[in-house]
């Protein structure tokens, strides 16, 4: 089968295609070089094209096709940002399979649906490697062995209530001191029950799983590459993310330190 876009309906279906698949990727932190190229190659598989733009940044893909002389343009924005490297890999195999092999418009557009309806990780073994990850940091840190045991549940605890699912929308930006918040309070109610020695241990390594090492890495990638509107997007991003950490955080240990410690 020849892979030839033969009237205004196609272009369209494969426009619809080429933004979705860029959506899957940004949301879930892929790099805003490789959601370009990725795109470029997808549309650029098909025949019958005169031109394809492609640009991305963090938050939204803009994706122009000219097509016997006119001009067609989709722009799509994340809905649901997070970090599912999952899915990256399914839309890059599946846009090696579209470039490379006689798949149709339809067989596409329903390789995209099934990437979407692709289920989780159940939160439970999600919320499991939250706590391994942020026992590990607690020793890596020089914690001790209660310590480790107080972040494994620290870090379970937290991070099954921010994913448990819900009927209202919370911004970002509250998740994240919520993160920052309640890892220190259940640090320190550990601490006071005897359930650990190092009180800086124990919230350092719960949270570990929050720290924007993703968003860091993306936004001196793409500055160095010269997608500045991107790189400074994404730190942007990542500092507020910090600061809402450590605001969490310092609520807190100001109420510990300053005169009203509980004892359990």
């Amino acid at each position: 089968m020849e892979k030839i876009l033969r009237n205004e309906e196609d272009v369209i279906r494969l426009l619809d295609i080429a933004v979705e698949a860029g959506r899957i990727l940004i949301e879930n932190g892929d790099e805003v070089y490789r959601v370009e190229d990725t795109l470029e190659r997808i549309c650029n598989s098909w025949d019958g094209l005169d031109a394809v733009e492609v640009f991305a940044m963090t938050t939204s893909v803009f994706i122009t096709i000219k097509f016997k002389g006119y001009p067609y343009t989709e722009i799509i924005r994340e809905r649901n940002p997070s970090i599912r490297l999952h899915k990256i890999e399914l839309i890059n195999q599946f846009s090696r399979e579209f470039c490379s092999t006689n798949m149709s418009l339809d067989e596409g557009e329903e390789e995209i649906r099934k990437i979407n309806e692709s289920k989780l990780t159940p939160l439970f073994i999600r919320s499991i490697g939250a706590g391994i990850t942020s026992a590990f940091f607690s020793i890596m840190f020089g914690g001790e062995y209660l310590d480790f045991l107080s972040s494994l549940l620290i870090g379970f605890l937290v991070f099954w209530l921010l994913n448990v699912p819900k009927n209202f929308f919370i911004p970002v930006f509250i998740v994240d001191l919520l993160s920052g918040l309640l890892s220190s309070a259940l640090a320190t109610i550990f601490i006071s029950m005897g359930f650990g020695s190092n009180l800086d241990m124990i919230i350092i390594g719960s949270l570990m799983p929050y720290v924007p090492g993703v968003s860091i890495t993306n936004a001196i990638r793409d500055i160095l590459a010269g997608d500045y509107v991107s790189g400074v997007m994404t730190t942007a991003k990542a500092i507020f993310t910090a600061i809402a950490i450590a605001l969490g955080v310092g609520i807190v240990l100001a109420i510990y330190f300053g005169g009203y410690r509980w004892n359990i």
